[in-house]
């Protein structure tokens, strides 16, 4: 019995669980131990923030009911707010190691076909090198992307949770931009942006908010720290929103005041490739021709060389960050087929040292036609 509602019907969940026993059962493999909070979350609801505090695994077999090792605090939170889950505690002296290999070999699959996610980064060292150590003869195969495969693309509700995330990052992106003027603080900025966010019905927001002003937002991943506004700034700045843990993101520059030539030119160059950039995102386009479609913009206006990053990639269920890991990357080099149904924050960016950082954004799903854009807000070029 829950007691906090889930996001989705039991069918829905039911029918995740299948999809996933059927690609296990196509690698060979009897169970995969997940240390992916999303992929948690995907296939039962689980829910929580300690996440990142205290190692958990959940061992989804072909057989049995999903079974949860985590610490004992998170216990009734796991068995009275997930779906089809078993949840086993350990004290906060201990790891799980222990208790998952004691429940493999009761399950006899000790000595089965096992896999692990070995390319996220909630899987600790320590519990790795304690199952080796306790299952000397286990051959671990690499489960990491078996679930994203499956999450890549979004069913009718995870779309639903998508558009409102979308509508209440575009309304704390319109309320940054409407706070923008010389002298203001880039902390009331994002005061503005986080009230409108919530406001328009965003949940917690994990992922950082970037909003940087003038030449230090050529920086990679910078963010406020009381700067003001100048006379001739650029304001460069990320946001997004979810719902559910489904996310939206959007990213937008603003020039204020008379800013250089070249920042006006970069700001229509990176506009245009990114209307180059979303009239890809069709069913059966590669994800490197969306990345190739924002060079080809970018290489015509001279400005390919201040590309520094992929044009996007896939968006869903944040927990820390809402970048799909292990999903498409509109990069060159993955040949990987978009298909109806799938999310991506299409981002075209360019650093001009000494300047500023332009860039505009949007977060649209893959439909049988044209892509449907849901984070919309409005540019003014100078």
């Amino acid at each position: 019995m829950t007691v906090s509602p889930l996001p989705f019907t039991t069918d829905e969940y039911k029918a995740r669980q299948t999809r996933l026993r059927a690609r296990l059962e196509e690698r060979g493999v009897d169970a995969l131990l997940i240390s992916s909070p999303e992929n948690m979350f995907y296939l039962t609801g689980y829910d929580t923030t300690g996440f990142h505090s205290f190692p958990q695994v959940l061992v989804f077999s072909l057989k049995a009911a999903p079974t949860l090792f985590t610490r004992q605090y998170e216990v009734e939170t796991a068995n009275k707010s997930c779906f089809n889950l078993t949840a086993v505690g350990y004290s906060d002296n201990d790891g799980p190691s222990k208790a998952i290999v004691d429940f493999l070999e009761m399950s006899g699959l000790a000595s089965q076909r096992l896999s692990l996610e070995k390319n996220v980064p909630w899987l600790r060292v320590s519990v790795y090198e304690a199952l080796n150590q306790l299952l000397p003869n286990a051959k671990w195969l690499d489960g990491s992307g078996i679930i994203e495969e499956i999450r890549a693309v979004k069913s009718a509700a995870e779309q639903a949770y998508l558009r409102q995330a979308g509508r209440a990052a575009s309304a704390g992106m319109r309320a940054a931009i409407g706070a923008i003027r010389p002298g203001v603080l880039d902390s009331e900025i994002a005061a503005a942006s986080y009230q409108a966010r919530l406001a328009a019905g965003s949940h917690h927001i994990r992922t950082p908010t970037y909003i940087v002003t003038g030449p230090r937002s050529a920086l990679a991943h910078q963010t406020w720290n009381g700067s003001a506004v100048g006379e001739t700034d650029i304001v460069f700045m990320e946001l997004g929103a979810n719902v559910r843990h489904y996310s939206a993101a959007s990213i937008h520059s603003v020039l204020v005041g008379p800013v250089d030539d070249k920042l006006k030119r970069a700001s229509h160059a990176v506009l245009e490739a990114r209307t180059r950039a979303v009239e890809q995102i069709r069913p059966g386009v590669a994800a490197e021709e969306v990345h190739a479609a924002t060079c080809a913009a970018l290489k015509k206006a001279g400005f390919l060389e201040n590309l520094r990053s992929r044009t996007g990639y896939g968006i869903g269920i944040e927990f820390l960050v809402w970048i799909e890991s292990g999903g498409l990357s509109l990069f060159t080099g993955d040949r990987r087929v978009i298909m109806e149904g799938m999310s991506f924050h299409v981002l075209p960016h360019i650093a001009l040292p000494g300047l500023g950082t332009v860039g505009f954004s949007q977060t649209v799903i893959c439909t049988a036609g044209s892509p449907e854009i849901i984070t919309e807000v409005p540019v003014e070029l100078q």
